[in-house]
């Protein structure tokens, strides 16, 4: 689903599944169930609180790493992180 082209609605979504031959109808009751809409509230909330604006996004520590980076900038960021 991360590297489709399309926007990931529903119909979207249960097209992918079933191209790759997934369990539609637990799919389906899995995202009207109150168990991930919570989970995914929750998620947004941490995200917003975090100010992450989008995807990727890393903390490393107290720092916060938007935007995909090297893995050399997450190196020098984790390195950062021990030293305090």
């Amino acid at each position: 689903m991360l590297g489709a082209s399309e926007p990931m609605t529903g119909p979207a979504i249960l097209e992918i599944v079933r191209r790759l031959g997934l369990d539609e109808a637990r799919l389906s009751a899995d995202m009207g169930s109150r168990d991930v809409t919570a989970a995914l509230e929750k998620n947004h909330a941490l995200a917003r609180a975090l100010g992450v604006g989008g995807t990727p996004a890393f903390v490393v520590g107290t720092d916060l790493i938007p935007g995909a980076v090297g893995v050399e900038a997450l190196r020098e960021a984790i390195a950062r992180a021990r030293g305090r």
